[in-house]
């Protein structure tokens, strides 16, 4: 629901962001007062997106719009993602490039979880596969 409803106001011509416990509207241009009452409506919802955007560019992740999903590479070939699903849980999933479009390793990480275990799944992963490529390494 939050992603369509910041998408929907930013094909208006706007875009919104968290000004510590605000919603604050950039480039205003009209909105409807349909989608002024949604943003109120919704806006605990949208800054608790807003505060886990930040909380994971704190810890290295890429953040794609409107917290849909985030990415951090981890290797040339291997990055982690964390995707918000429809229900809204995160599903944390890797995968391995070569050459081609689709992945040629991947697995599930762990799914539908709240956002907080999947960050925190996530940097564990990061952690466990950097740690065993020094140890391959090194050995």
């Amino acid at each position: 629901m939050i992603p369509l409803l910041l998408k929907e106001v930013e094909g208006m011509g706007c875009a919104v962001e968290a000004e510590r416990d605000k919603l604050k509207l950039l480039d205003p241009r009209p909105i409807t007062d349909e989608i002024r009452s949604l943003l109120r409506k919704h806006k605990p919802e949208i800054l608790k997106m807003f505060e886990r955007e930040k909380l994971a560019k704190q810890h290295g992740w890429i953040a794609f719009p409107y917290g849909e999903a985030f990415e951090k590479q981890i290797s040339r070939d291997t990055s982690v993602f964390i995707f918000l699903e429809d229900d809204g849980t995160y599903t944390v999933w890797r995968a391995t490039w070569s050459d081609g479009a689709a992945p040629v390793k991947e697995s599930t990480i762990i799914e539908r979880v709240d956002f907080e275990t999947a960050l925190e799944r996530a940097n564990n992963y990061v952690q466990w596969f950097q740690n065993n490529r020094w140890i391959q390494k090194k050995g």
